[in-house]
């Protein structure tokens, strides 16, 4: 013992500071503190885990679900609309391409439809099978939403809706807001300088309609000076006379562009786009 004491390793213990601070009791309520010990991160949490898996960067993938968020709540608006009954004047070779498109939608849509029955075991002409008529009931379901969004065009409703809706937004015009034309504007009759354009079709279609109301505000944008011009200048009408007068008329009247010429326009560049 004496010769712990004596050794460098008994002069440390029976050094007067550390004797006087082990004779010190601990305060009351003392707790000493405990090493802070975190839980380990499951594998969805571990950084960069989301960009492995799904092959995007993080902002692309704030953009994907704002896309989605965005197509959820076009879809909710498009599904409630009330629709309207309008008459697009065309020719008859915009009516046959017209046609075509909806053809070559529909047949994609059945051979997914017949797809979908057969990998699940289902005859798609059996409809004395409870199963088989639920399937049917959801595909409808499905293809109801997917012509709302513009993704199927088996109809004539859906082409006109979606070509519709891009020509509006093309003016800067939200197509789901709920539009009111300016007062003593409306699309039935013919407007002052509307000329017949020889379209001898007609393709009858059913729209939303916030888009009738939103090609008549687009078309009055466009055509509101002008008809109050020819309106003031030619109080009775289109004049069968002098030349003068006729070619005045004439020069007003080619910058109207009524509500049909809307339609005719969204369906063209529809068209040339291919859907």
């Amino acid at each position: 013992m004496r010769s712990l004491l004596s050794s460098p390793l008994g002069e440390i213990l029976t050094h007067p500071l550390l004797l006087i601070r082990l004779s010190q009791p601990e305060p009351t309520g003392y707790r000493a503190p405990r090493p802070t010990v975190r839980a380990p991160l499951s594998r969805a949490q571990r950084p960069g885990y989301r960009q492995r898996m799904t092959g995007l960067k993080p902002d692309r993938i704030t953009r994907a679900r704002r896309l989605r968020l965005q197509e959820k709540f076009e879809l909710s608006l498009l599904i409630t609309l009330p629709t309207k009954k309008i008459k697009i004047n065309v020719t008859h070779e915009m009516l046959e391409r017209v046609q075509r498109l909806t053809d070559r939608h529909e047949r994609q849509r059945r051979q997914a439809e017949q797809a979908r029955f057969e990998a699940a075991g289902l005859d798609l002409d059996d409809d004395d099978d409870p199963l088989g008529r639920a399937m049917s009931a959801e595909l409808m379901e499905e293809a109801r939403l997917q012509r709302a969004l513009g993704k199927l065009l088996d109809t004539g409703d859906a082409v006109a809706t979606l070509a519709v809706r891009r020509e509006l937004q093309k003016y800067g015009l939200d197509p789901h807001h709920s539009h009111r034309p300016p007062k003593g504007v409306s699309a039935r009759g013919r407007w002052p300088g509307a000329e017949y354009r020889g379209v001898p079709c007609q393709l009858p279609v059913n729209v939303p309609a916030t888009y009738a109301a939103g090609a008549t505000i687009v078309a009055w944008r466009i055509s509101g000076r002008h008809i109050r011009q020819l309106r003031e200048t030619f109080p009775h009408g289109r004049p069968l006379g002098p030349p003068e007068a006729v070619l005045e008329y004439q020069e007003i009247a080619q910058h109207v562009m009524t509500p049909g010429d809307i339609y005719r326009d969204a369906l063209e560049t529809l068209l040339k786009r291919g859907r």
